[in-house]
């Protein structure tokens, strides 16, 4: 202190091991969100202008529930799975969240991990002005005309997101299901999970991908559009569903 004067205190250093990071996202335009307050276990953290978070803590094989608030989008809840070999000390993990949807709008979200990296989004629709219609990277729709639906983004790279915004329903049933386009991993092993908003609030569906099943194709629900109501049937099979 200037003085010759001295003190002593101490301070407990909790050495955890390991960091588990990532980036979150916007579901509708794939841009980084920074504020979103992401709480892994008992850690929270909130992300940066780059969207980006860091939880430090011990890394251990299992599963790992996420929840990520912020008033301007709907929470997300989630989970991921490190693998008994994994022995690094740092485990990626990067999710998205959705916007409110506006009002009539439903929204699906598709959020996995790292395998397989290219998992494609699919929404058959009923008639709508004379045909039906499907929407996937191949034909990504159109928000002011038929079929009144559009793949918002479509991610090749792992984590997602993959989102389909059904901006006006019509009388029918909506076929929604994904389609493991890559070779490598697979849906069984992906740690794929669903949210479907309604608007004008976020209640819908949280759908966690089978853990049973053979095939390339995940069978998510079918949609009411008189209605609404979301009918889950949440299964893997050989080939896409019919509507």
């Amino acid at each position: 202190d200037g003085v010759g004067a001295s003190d002593a205190a101490s301070i407990t250093i909790r050495v955890v091991g390991g960091v588990i990071q990532g980036v979150v996202t916007n579901a509708v335009n794939g841009e980084s969100v920074s504020g979103i307050t992401v709480t892994i276990g008992n850690n929270t953290a909130i992300t940066d202008e780059e969207g980006e978070y860091n939880i430090y803590t011990a890394i251990q094989s299992g599963t790992y529930q996420v929840s990520a608030v912020n008033d301007s989008f709907c929470p997300f809840d989630g989970s991921f799975q490190i693998p008994n070999n994994f022995s690094s000390s740092l485990f990626t993990y990067s999710f998205s969240v959705s916007p409110f949807p506006q009002p009539g709008e439903i929204r699906m979200v598709l959020n996995w991990g790292s395998q397989p990296s290219d998992l494609d989004s699919h929404l058959k629709t009923p008639e709508i002005e004379g045909q039906t219609h499907h929407i996937s990277y191949a034909n990504r729709g159109n928000a002011t005309s038929a079929p009144y639906a559009t793949l918002d983004v479509d991610d090749t790279n792992g984590f997602g997101p993959e989102t389909i915004t059904i901006k006006q329903t019509f009388s029918g049933n909506y076929v929604y299901y994904i389609h493991q386009y890559s070779s490598s991993g697979s849906l069984q092993g992906s740690g794929g999970v669903i949210q479907i908003y309604n608007s004008p609030t976020c209640d819908g569906e949280t759908i966690q991908v089978p853990s049973e099943g053979q095939g390339r194709y995940w069978y998510v629900c079918d949609i009411d559009g008189e209605s609404g109501d979301i009918t889950v049937v949440n299964q893997i099979q050989n080939s896409a569903p019919s509507n």
